[in-house]
């Protein structure tokens, strides 16, 4: 009768503890992760910090700039998809703008990705995406 109570305590753990992942992570950026207002900050930062080498329509590539990359479109999109906010997060925080890197502010930072994800057509929700890198390692790309 043990090995029986044990096996059932063993099966429910594992069932509680895949719920309690789930909870916690499991999100997209097909998932409502920023607030329009979020999104409209990231815009006036982007527009301020940006725009000289991803272009207004963050088509990326202007030619009297070293390339940047396009955030928007299919090669934008193949690349990020499946990886986590975080390591977008990363890359504004610690090295954009190009001409003066670490400006942005960690705020600035999730700001601008809000604004990235919404002209990528990620719904836009209730939560802000906060600056947090904890949380936004469980949030994934996917367009």
């Amino acid at each position: 009768m043990k090995p029986k109570i044990l096996v059932m305590a063993v099966m429910g753990a594992a069932v509680w503890g895949g719920l309690v992942v789930s909870a916690q992570g499991g999100k997209t950026t097909a998932d409502p992760i920023y607030t329009a207002a979020q999104a409209v900050r990231g815009e006036e930062v982007y527009t301020k910090n940006c725009v000289e080498c991803h272009l207004r329509d963050l088509t990326g590539g202007n030619p009297e700039m070293e390339p940047a990359p396009a955030l928007i479109g299919t090669e934008f999109t193949d690349y990020w998809n499946n990886k986590d906010l975080n390591e977008m997060f990363d890359i504004i925080h610690m090295s954009m703008p190009k001409s003066d890197p670490g400006l942005m502010t960690p705020q600035q930072s999730a700001d601008i990705i809000a604004f990235v994800v919404s002209r990528n057509r990620g719904p836009a929700g209730s939560t802000e995406l906060p600056p947090d890198p904890a949380v936004l390692k469980t949030i994934k790309f996917k367009f």
